[in-house]
């Protein structure tokens, strides 16, 4: 029986072995000696914690090519010795060239593990996504600059990161840009922080913007959003317009989406028009709102809705329970006054 997401996990590794990217995972060589999926997992996690291992030996010095079945040559530990000993200032161009080979065999090895990280993440996002794969494949350019940027990062939580956007971009090809990729490579800490606040406020394609201090973000954070190109519209005055839009008769209702909670807004008059004071969230805002899963901020989200009662709106909050095929199922209604 086929997992919910294995379609597109076997999509995934058609397209990373085809470019030989992944190549200490393995999985396909893995099963063909006939290990269990559990075994496959075990073994993946086991090669890449050794691997790491022994990387960290070859940086100490620890260890060199004889303790490794590899062919290619590490410096030895009297050439270590001689570089930490020696007084005189003096050249060993065949140092030199063990020092440069063992430098660059590190940085590789480093590279492979962290793209395998970040690859072992993708596979268990898409292993709960019961989607049909694309049609379309990944360009080619795009995989190997993710693959070059992926291999530059140690930190988990930014694997994780990466391991998402592989799994996006494997589901749906051209979901995100080689801007959003220069733009992830490029992230500090700090901003990373101001934009989770900014993606828990995001509904739609929009942030509220308040007649009063309800916002929870100051306006130098906006403007600091802004200038990442991720809002547009700080300094301005956009207002959003939502009118009817269902057949004749049905009255007239707008569901608002925000990060798993919904508002359901209706009116009794079709000829209403809903107006909404926001922020605009840019297309490379969106993209990046969509590699997270955020908390909805309640008190935001009621304020706003408090603000649409005031137009002479009845709004409900829930939960969103499922969404596909452009239909959303939701729950746990709770009306707003």
């Amino acid at each position: 029986m086929e997992s919910p997401g294995e379609n597109l996990v076997i999509r995934m590794w058609d397209t990373l072995m085809g470019k030989g990217i992944g190549g200490l995972l393995r999985p396909g060589q893995m099963k063909r000696e006939g290990l269990a999926s559990i075994s496959v997992d075990r073994a993946r996690m086991l090669i890449d914690a050794q691997t790491q291992r022994d990387v960290e030996e070859i940086k100490s010095g620890r260890k060199d090519a004889s303790d490794f079945p590899l062919e290619l040559k590490f410096a030895n530990a009297d050439n270590i010795a001689n570089i930490v000993n020696r007084i005189e200032p003096s050249l060993s161009m065949d140092t030199l060239i063990e020092v440069g080979n063992s430098r660059v065999l590190n940085d590789a090895l480093r590279h492979e593990v962290n793209t395998a990280n970040a690859i072992i993440f993708a596979e268990e996002v898409l292993r709960g996504d019961d989607t049909e794969p694309s049609s379309e494949k990944v360009d080619e350019d795009w995989l190997y600059r993710w693959r070059d940027y992926t291999g530059d990062v140690s930190n988990a939580d930014l694997q994780m990161l990466w391991g998402r956007v592989l799994a996006g971009e494997v589901k749906n090809p051209g979901t995100y840009s080689f801007r959003c990729m220069e733009f992830i490579r490029n992230l500090s800490q700090s901003e990373a922080k101001l934009i989770e606040a900014m993606c828990s406020l995001v509904v739609d394609i929009f942030i509220w913007r308040p007649s009063t201090d309800k916002l929870p973000l100051r306006m130098s954070q906006l403007l600091e959003l802004e200038e990442l190109g991720l809002v547009s519209g700080v300094a301005g005055s956009l207002s959003l317009q939502y009118k009817h839009t269902e057949a004749p008769g049905a009255g007239w209702s707008k569901l608002l989406r925000s990060n798993g909670k919904c508002l359901y807004v209706q009116h009794s008059d079709e000829s209403s028009v809903l107006k909404i004071p926001a922020y605009a969230i840019t297309k490379l805002g969106m993209q990046i709102s969509t590699l997270g899963s955020f908390n909805s901020n309640i008190g935001y989200l009621e304020d706003m809705a408090r603000s649409f009662v005031a137009q002479g709106y009845t709004v409900q909050m829930g939960d969103i329970t499922a969404e596909k095929d452009g239909y959303v199922l939701w729950g746990n209604k709770v009306v707003i006054t």
